[in-house]
């Protein structure tokens, strides 16, 4: 439900260029990242990505370049609470929604 939510806002807001985020997996990734933040009440949405503190989007760009060089990633929130270890983007994103549906 999220994908799609994220899917029909990526292309009215930015045509076929939508289209190809939303391929490249990043678009959603980002809202994920985001309502995770939401949900654990974090004061700041910055995220660890294997030892390196980032803002939401600069996190979801490092994610992406790690996963794309076969790398196992993780990610844990600046504050307590969150720690995720993924190596695909599909792993990542079910560990995510799980988190979400908890």
């Amino acid at each position: 439900m999220i994908v799609q939510e994220v899917e029909r806002k990526m292309q009215s807001k930015y045509g076929k260029k939508g289209r190809e985020i939303i391929r490249w997996g990043q678009a959603d990734l980002l809202e994920l990242l985001k309502k995770l933040c939401k949900k654990k009440n974090l004061p700041r949405c910055l995220y660890y990505i294997n030892g390196q503190l980032l803002p939401v989007a600069a996190a979801v760009k490092k994610i992406m370049s790690l996963l794309k060089k076969n790398n196992t990633i993780i990610i844990m929130s600046e504050y307590r609470g969150i720690k995720i270890t993924a190596s695909s983007l599909k792993d990542l994103r079910e560990k995510i929604i799980q988190l979400l549906t908890k």
